[in-house]
């Protein structure tokens, strides 16, 4: 059996895995499921994952999930030793790590806290929580100083990263202060293959039902 990857295009989480595979040239069949509709609470998906989450991940028989527990999976058993995704190193893989960490535990926490009010109550941001966005934002410029997230070199915490700072860049927030992130959004774009339709397309879409959101929040305000 090959790989299945039960996902809904325009999910962080979900695009982060794709564009690793299409990376790695990995032969993957994507069962979409709209979350939106409730499709993830159907027996047969629960039956899979009783968490009802996507991304889940299938290989040959095996069930992941978890985004990120998904990118070191398949950096450990898909990615060859020369491109150096996910080295064995024990230093190096703890930066790996950290770093996923951080984009799973912070920047992603703090960009639902600031944005996701907006979308789901159609209320006007709260400056203090996109204060704390931007908080993590600095970090990631600090991150970058050597080129990439975990150091000089792509790797599968860029996968991770690079699909919530597009989605942030999508929802028209002012990303002036980060220039370094501006930068590395474009290297991204030029390196991970599939870049416009497996991450930008549904980066562009959420940011457009933000934007919508929030027009009807400051309509009514």
């Amino acid at each position: 059996m090959g790989l299945e990857l039960y996902a809904m295009d325009p999910s962080v989480p979900c695009r982060m895995v794709r564009l690793l595979c299409e990376y790695l040239e990995l032969d993957v069949e994507v069962k979409n499921v709209d979350t939106l509709k409730g499709e993830q609470l159907q027996p047969d998906f629960i039956q899979i994952n009783p968490q009802h989450t996507i991304p889940t991940l299938i290989d040959d028989g095996l069930i992941i999930t978890e985004s990120r527990a998904i990118l070191q999976y398949l950096g450990n058993k898909y990615a060859s030793k020369e491109e150096n995704l996910y080295p064995t190193e024990p230093e190096k893989r703890a930066l790996i790590d950290m770093r996923l960490c951080f984009d799973l535990g912070t920047l992603y926490v703090r960009f639902m806290d600031a944005f996701w009010p907006v979308v789901l109550t159609k209320v006007t941001p709260d400056p203090a929580k996109v204060a704390k966005l931007d908080e993590a934002l600095g970090y990631v410029e600090d991150f970058l100083k050597d080129g990439f997230i975990a150091g000089s070199e792509l790797t599968i915490a860029d996968f991770s990263m690079v699909a919530i700072l597009s989605t942030i860049k999508s929802f028209g927030h002012d990303m002036s202060n980060f220039p370094e992130i501006a930068a590395y959004l474009e290297k991204c774009a030029g390196i991970m293959k599939g870049w416009e339709e497996l991450n930008q397309t549904g980066a562009d879409w959420f940011g457009g039902w933000y934007k919508a959101s929030l027009a009807e929040a400051e309509a009514a305000a």
